[in-house]
């Protein structure tokens, strides 16, 4: 099953001023292939950032996990980047690394709560952010700001 998910790059979310172009996020494609049991995520923002964090929440188990996103190309300009992540799914907990592996399966897309976050493009403060999925309180659990959702 394919799910797209589009963010405006309008957003309630905190804004880096010190960069020509602010970071900001401006398109956010979610996919699971249940065949292959491998989560995708493709992200385009505007301007440049420092890194990205996909947190992936299980609320009924309390389960967390942070997935780095890797730069993909940019503009040599500065006036957007591109990322990406591509994780497959383990069975054995032990097993999961951040940035390659999961524990959850396609199966349990539905059941999951995610939170996108952006760094400016000097990597001192959380520039944007999205969430979707469960509803969840990522300032409680987490201490994160809040987000402007995807759906």
């Amino acid at each position: 099953m394919l799910i797209w998910l589009l963010a405006c790059a309008e957003g309630t979310s905190p804004v880096d001023s010190g960069s020509q172009v602010s970071t900001q996020i401006e398109s956010v494609v979610v996919d699971c292939d249940r065949e292959q049991d491998l989560y995708l995520l493709d992200l385009r923002i505007q301007g440049w950032t420092a890194g990205a964090t996909l947190w992936v929440l299980a609320p009924e188990t309390g389960r967390v996990e942070a997935h780095s996103l890797r730069s993909q190309r940019a503009d040599p300009d500065g006036a957007w980047e591109e990322l990406a992540l591509e994780l497959e799914s383990v069975a054995d907990p032990r097993d999961q690394q951040d940035g390659e592996s999961t524990v959850f399966v396609c199966g349990e897309l539905e059941d999951l709560a995610f939170r996108l976050g952006v760094e400016s493009s000097r990597g001192d403060s959380e520039a944007d952010c999205r969430v979707w999925g469960q509803p969840t309180s990522w300032a409680d659990l987490l201490d994160m700001p809040d987000c402007a959702s995807l759906e």
